[in-house]
């Protein structure tokens, strides 16, 4: 991260601005006006990211600097330690409603799409492995399918929910991830294994 002052509609669309690092809540420093009608949801994990877009959407422009300035501790049983079907099952949540909200705003590009698509399903199949969980992602089977089929057109946006359904979820649903695609899973397959590469 450099120094530099970013302009809010070019972060908006830019998919680099959306990385972790970009949307955590620790480091930054904040005009207080911003939460007159902004507040982190209670009780979800993954907070930060069902807030980011909005910061963005109500800010013009962003400061960074690449200056340490704050001592961050990662520890083996926090949430980002070790992810749970429960968090999965919110970050499923805050990108649907980071799509839905930047669409509002005629602000979603298509590279953000993509990020926010493969986000979104990968964290749907990780919650989905949790019996506990799955009720709380009841009804939203449609609404991943149709993420999937919009990643269809990008093979590396399909490569990289394969891989998830593949090293993370059982066979199960791996065969189900397969079948949600409109390319072919024998192609799909096949760029996997390094044997061909898509135009």
């Amino acid at each position: 991260m450099d120094n530099d002052v970013f302009d809010t509609s070019v972060m908006i669309s830019d998919p680099m601005f959306y990385k972790w690092q970009y949307v955590v809540a620790w480091n930054k420093l904040y005009k207080r006006e911003i939460w007159d009608t902004l507040r982190y949801p209670v009780g979800r994990v993954h907070e930060d990211e069902f807030v980011y877009h909005q910061l963005l959407l109500k800010s013009t422009k962003v400061a960074c600097t690449s200056e340490k300035l704050y001592h961050y501790v990662r520890r083996a049983d926090s949430i980002m330690g070790e992810e749970s079907s429960g968090a999965a099952a919110d970050k499923t949540l805050a990108m649907l409603d980071r799509m839905d909200s930047l669409r509002g705003a005629g602000a979603l590009s298509g590279p953000v799409l993509d990020t926010c698509v493969v986000s979104a399903v990968c964290s749907y199949l990780g919650a989905m492995r949790d019996p506990s969980v799955r009720e709380r992602l009841h009804g939203l089977s449609v609404k991943v399918r149709e993420l999937v089929r919009m990643a269809s057109a990008d093979m590396s946006s399909q490569l990289r929910i394969l891989d998830v359904a593949g090293f993370r979820m059982n066979p199960y649903w791996y065969a189900r991830v397969r079948q949600m695609f409109v390319l072919p899973a024998k192609r799909i397959a096949r760029v996997m294994r390094g044997e061909g590469k898509e135009e």
